[in-house]
């Protein structure tokens, strides 16, 4: 008997714990949290609540407990930019995307209540510094991102550590900084590394400097030795005197200036008067130097048609006519011009008497 009892009471307990079971899993709600779509909860298969919009305007929404063993209802208003209608919330606007709102990162506002995910709050991030990468991170601030936190790494070039230190590409001693841009110490960089100065081994050469007439663009403009009278170093012949006085000698431009100085000698004799040379350095030749007598004498025969003159041996004449007075002619012997009388020569022992009217002259040959 009392077996029995203790069999019905194990059966019991058995069905009990069977019933509550199947009773803890028989809540289902289809629409879950679902604002915006309508819903109904079932138990064990069977529709047991609906949801519905109130005469507030407001949303009923079925719910099951935490267990799933019963149910309940929540009054909800719809979110901004919705409305309660036949049982579910219904947008009245249209939600925008992230870039619509212009967003990058962090919870942000859809425009119709809604809250929408536009990115983390941090992500990293690569700055290029030159030829250097560096590393860092964005924090989002009110949607968008801060500049990357890379921090710059460039330092000036430090010339013997083998190091690219200001990340231009370029280490130690292949580095322009590395490089004495102003070798002469003139204030001013050469042009091979970009500056100015036009030669940066000479401290007295650069840009505005006063130019030198040496040969030389000392002030780097695009002209040498600007205003000065000659090129330095260039030379040129210089004569001075006349006759047998005559000299010549080199100059050379010394700084914009000739130097050197042409004297002309003494003369160191008298006249010769049958060499054909201006001995005494007076610009006259023999028979015109007044230091010689006139080499011969001559007549007039009244007509006017000839003039006969005896000449010295070696000797000519510049024949004249009558009434014009010196006429000049060609140097050859005997030669005739117009109404020019003919010039005879006559041996040294025929002696004529010479008419002082015609002013004749001699040269010698």
């Amino acid at each position: 008997m009392k077996k029995n009892l203790i069999l019905i009471l194990g059966i019991l307990l058995i069905l009990f714990l069977f019933a509550c079971f199947v009773q803890a899993g028989s809540c289902v709600d289809s629409d879950g949290k679902n604002l915006y779509k309508k819903g109904t909860v079932k138990m064990f298969s069977r529709t047991v609540c609906v949801d519905k919009c109130n005469r507030q305007g407001k949303l009923s929404e079925c719910r099951c407990n935490k267990y799933g063993t019963s149910y309940f209802t929540i009054t909800y208003t719809c979110p901004s930019g919705s409305k309660c209608k036949d049982g579910a919330c219904f947008r009245t606007c249209s939600p925008k995307t992230c870039a619509q709102l212009g967003k990058q990162c962090g919870k942000q506002n859809n425009g119709c209540g809604e809250s929408v995910d536009c990115g983390p709050q941090t992500r990293s991030c690569i700055t290029e510094f030159g030829v250097c990468s560096v590393s860092g991170e964005e924090v989002c601030d009110n949607g968008n991102y801060d500049d990357c936190s890379a921090v710059d790494p460039r330092t000036d070039e430090v010339c013997d550590d083998g190091k690219d230190n200001d990340c231009d590409g370029l280490v130690d001693m292949d580095d322009n900084d590395c490089i004495d841009k102003d070798l002469d110490n003139d204030g001013y960089e050469s042009i091979e590394y970009g500056g100015t100065d036009c030669y940066d081994e000479d401290a007295s050469i650069y840009p505005g400097a006063v130019e030198v007439c040496d040969g030389i663009n000392n002030d780097c403009d695009e002209s040498t030795d600007e205003g000065c009278a000659c090129v330095n170093g260039v030379k040129k012949a210089k004569t001075c005197g006349i006759g047998e006085c005559k000299k010549t000698v080199d100059m050379i431009c010394v700084l914009g200036k000739w130097d050197g100085q042409c004297v002309a000698p003494e003369p160191s004799e008298d006249e010769v008067c049958d060499d054909n040379l201006d001995n005494d350095c007076d610009g006259l030749v023999d028979q015109l130097d007044n230091d010689c007598e006139v080499g011969g004498t001559g007549g007039v025969i009244e007509d006017g048609n000839e003039l006969i003159l005896s000449l010295h041996k070696g000797w000519n004449v510049l024949p004249v006519t009558l009434d014009t007075g010196v006429v000049e002619i060609d140097k050859m012997f005997g030669s005739v011009l117009d109404n020019i009388v003919i010039i005879r020569e006559y041996g040294a022992d025929d002696v004529f008497v010479f008419d002082p009217k015609i002013p004749a002259r001699f040269n010698s040959l």
